[in-house]
């Protein structure tokens, strides 16, 4: 159910969400990077980490101040879908509505936000 809120919240909610799957990508990228000793690729993982860490907090301080309330995630029935809820208080209520990811798109959306920090720019690949 889409809830009838600004484009700027909706663009936030969804940046929320891309941004707290993939830090815990990352997460798991680090350990499994540890575990293998490539030290360096850890650590270029952490700094990276800490950047996308810093844009959700920016993120969760604007979501914060308009009274959104992002929920944990329920998964479907087939495994396929998932769907995160939210609420917003307005004028003493609230308006509810939820966002339905396909959880390929998901890791589309995860790899699109990684790629700035790993593609080489022109410059460095001549």
């Amino acid at each position: 159910m889409k809830a009838n809120i600004s484009e700027d919240l909706e663009n936030a909610i969804h940046e929320k969400i891309i941004i707290d799957l993939t830090i815990n990508y990352l997460e798991n990228r680090i350990v499994k990077s540890q575990k293998e000793n490539k030290i360096g690729y850890a650590k270029h993982l952490e700094y990276i980490r800490k950047l996308i860490i810093n844009e959700r907090i920016n993120i969760s301080k604007f979501l914060k101040d308009n009274g959104v309330k992002i929920y944990d995630p329920i998964p479907d029935d087939d495994g396929i879908f998932v769907q995160y809820d939210f609420s917003v208080k307005v004028n003493g209520g609230y308006k509810e509505g939820y966002n339905r990811y396909w959880r390929a798109a998901l890791k589309n959306h995860i790899r699109t936000k990684l790629e700035p920090y790993f593609v080489k720019s022109k410059d460095e690949l001549k």
